[in-house]
């Protein structure tokens, strides 16, 4: 309106019309930078966890002192509200849950013979996503017990074996 009660006498409505048409496109070019803004700061902060998790990890060689800082770490990265760190045993041929979130869970020291091969599938897999990945899984009916609607399962893996598994929900 400023615009149009001070233009000059031989007022230009081609060059108004630019300037309406401009204000929702520097808009919508403000939106785009603050969502890339955004991003980039999630991106920065994932690599900074990950890293802190790399040096937190590389000082520990305590088992069970690794599998919580795992848990930790996880639990923050993917704002899950709950977690365990399942380990192989290799002379009994079981997983054993070595940490668990919230650490009142009847599932601390659960161990499982992998007879249905679900272990291997992950550690072929790297990572699985329940029930989306794997709507054969024998881990749903679980899952459904549980009250869970999705459940990321993350491979432990020592060169191409898996040597455990590590759940979130």
């Amino acid at each position: 309106a400023w615009l149009v009660s001070q233009a000059p006498e031989n007022f230009q409505p081609y060059a108004a019309a630019l300037l309406v048409t401009t204000a929702p496109l520097m808009i919508f070019a403000a939106g785009l930078v603050e969502r890339y803004r955004c991003n980039a700061f999630l991106r920065e902060w994932q690599k900074d966890q990950i890293v802190s998790l790399a040096r937190d990890l590389g000082m520990q060689l305590d088992p069970s002192h690794v599998s919580k800082t795992l848990i930790a770490h996880g639990l923050r990265l993917l704002g899950a509200e709950g977690a365990m760190v399942a380990l192989r045993v290799p002379e009994r041929g079981t997983y054993r849950v070595e940490a668990v979130h919230p650490p009142d869970s009847p599932w601390a020291g659960y161990e499982n013979i992998d007879d249905s091969g679900h272990v291997v599938r992950i550690g072929q897999a790297g990572v699985l996503i329940l029930p989306g990945d794997d709507p054969t899984s024998p881990v749903l009916p679980l899952l459904a017990q549980e009250g869970m609607a999705h459940l990321l399962l993350a491979a432990i893996l020592q060169g191409t074996e898996s040597v455990g598994v590590v759940p979130f929900s």
